[in-house]
């Protein structure tokens, strides 16, 4: 059985991602800022996180086999602004994972860290832009796994977007067409998928809808 730390496991991906995971049968550790967002979901254990507190990351991430970051702003609004939420935090968790010796880490990004001509013209046009300072950070936490020595998986997400789960595209680097959008629990399967499958270890998949 695999043991698996999810950080921000209490957000509208990181739910999708630790359900996928109990249902893949690994061991899930749910870590949040507050548990108590994370009461009555069952079949994980709960740990609390603070990412200026290495201590409390070390211990949240002890005895697991692979990290999952889900960690962001939780808003549009607030995503157009300056941030260094995504930078800091990889930071942080590479320096944790070395002390509780972890050698996995898979963590959420997003297609607009790379431009691509194949995206619709609302996306390369206006969200793009709209969202630029949190895609530089993205592009800032991408380069800081390329330079470490783990078993990084950086999951570059296209819209994300409620829905039911059907087929979906993976490539790599760039989505190259498709509707480039991604349902949560979509990108949850993907996650709890490749722990097992470890088809894209030190790559950029790109998740979308043909």
């Amino acid at each position: 059985m695999t043991r698996v730390t999810v950080f921000g496991a209490n957000g509208a991906t990181g739910r999708e991602i630790v359900q996928a995971c109990v249902r893949a049968g690994h061991e899930v550790v749910a870590a949040v800022r507050r548990p108590e967002t994370m009461a009555g979901v069952d079949g994980v254990t709960l740990r609390r996180f603070d990412l200026s507190d290495h201590a409390l990351l070390v211990e949240a991430m002890r005895g697991s086999d692979v990290v999952v970051s889900c960690l962001g702003h939780g808003s549009l609004s607030a995503s157009k602004k300056f941030t260094d939420l995504y930078s800091s935090s990889t930071r942080a968790y590479l320096q944790a994972m070395a002390a509780a010796t972890v050698r996995r880490i898979i963590t959420l990004s997003s297609g607009g860290t790379v431009e691509d001509a194949a995206a619709p013209w609302f996306y390369t046009r206006l969200l793009r832009r709209y969202l630029l300072n949190t895609y530089v950070d993205m592009a800032r936490m991408e380069t800081m796994l390329e330079c470490s020595d783990t078993e990084w998986t950086a999951v570059r997400l296209t819209y994300l977007k409620k829905g039911p789960s059907k087929p979906f595209l993976v490539r790599e680097g760039r989505l190259g067409g498709g509707s480039f959008q991604i349902h949560y629990v979509d990108a949850g399967k993907f996650v709890a998928d490749e722990i097992t499958e470890r088809r894209w270890v030190r790559k950029f998949p790109v998740l979308g809808y043909p």
